[in-house]
């Protein structure tokens, strides 16, 4: 129903937005907060993933031609997706290696998981920048 309303293009501008402030609000709050800061950011990057993101992809190559859509479809799921995530969990690991005993690895893990979520946020608006200009 969104994607009838909105450009899928927006949409991916949106949800590192989201997950910005989901972060965000659990890097503030995560020494009174407990579970529930992080199983809020939890919720909405799988809500996202599994209604909004898969949807999304879909609208963004229906313009294109065939090979372009094959193409277009395996760089960003392939590449792009998984990339991005094995280099999240890379460097959570690696903060846990280095941080893991100390008392404040929570404040690395977040710090971490906020400038991750900025660069996700920095090449949505790059690619939103280059849609919008294509236009």
């Amino acid at each position: 129903v969104l994607l009838k309303h909105v450009e899928a293009h927006r949409i991916w501008l949106f949800m590192p937005t989201l997950m910005l402030c989901c972060t965000l609000f659990t890097f503030a709050t995560f020494r009174s907060s407990g579970l529930f800061g992080a199983s809020a950011s939890f919720f909405a990057i799988k809500t996202m993933e599994y209604s909004l993101r898969v949807a999304a992809n879909e609208t963004l190559y229906v313009s294109l031609d065939y090979e372009s859509r094959y193409l277009g479809k395996k760089v960003i799921s392939l590449i792009a997706g998984k990339f991005g995530k094995s280099a999240m969990a890379i460097a959570l690991s690696v903060v846990m290696v280095l941080y893991g005993d100390m008392p404040d690895t929570m404040w690395y893990l977040m710090a971490t998981a906020t400038f991750f979520t900025f660069l996700w946020l920095f090449w949505s608006m790059r690619l939103h920048s280059l849609i919008e200009l294509n236009k």
